[in-house]
């Protein structure tokens, strides 16, 4: 078993030894409850109060969530985003015109994988 350093985590597989550097884990999440406590809006004919409304474009939940693993000169990211749902206008409207310019956007989750690698022996190299 080759050397390494005594708080390094590290694993075998088939065999090998795999000393690990593990960067660690990461999170962000928000929470937000807007909703309008007064005001009207023109609906062309007339006006339609939207006290009570939730507040378009802004999501109640948002989190970021993720891990990166280093080994040697190789490092690689692991992250999901998730946004819950929406409305895109002060009226709420639940079902979008065939124009798409107002209506709900539901929750969405989003993965990223990363990965890169460092070349040392490019360091002193000019571009």
């Amino acid at each position: 078993v080759p050397p390494v350093h005594k708080d390094a985590p590290s694993f075998y597989m088939a065999g090998i030894f795999c000393p690990i550097m593990f960067s660690g884990l990461f999170t962000s999440f928000s929470y937000m409850h807007a909703t309008y406590i007064s005001g009207q809006v023109s609906t062309g004919t007339s006006n339609k109060s939207i006290v009570g409304n939730k507040v378009e474009a802004v999501p109640q939940y948002i989190s970021r969530n993720g891990l990166d693993v280093l080994y040697k000169g190789f490092s690689c990211t692991l992250l999901q985003n998730f946004t819950s749902s929406s409305f895109s206008d002060a009226l709420n409207t639940v079902t979008a015109p065939a124009s798409g310019a107002k209506g709900f956007t539901p929750a969405y989750t989003i993965w990223d994988f990363n990965t890169s690698e460092a070349f040392p022996y490019l360091r002193h190299c000019i571009i």
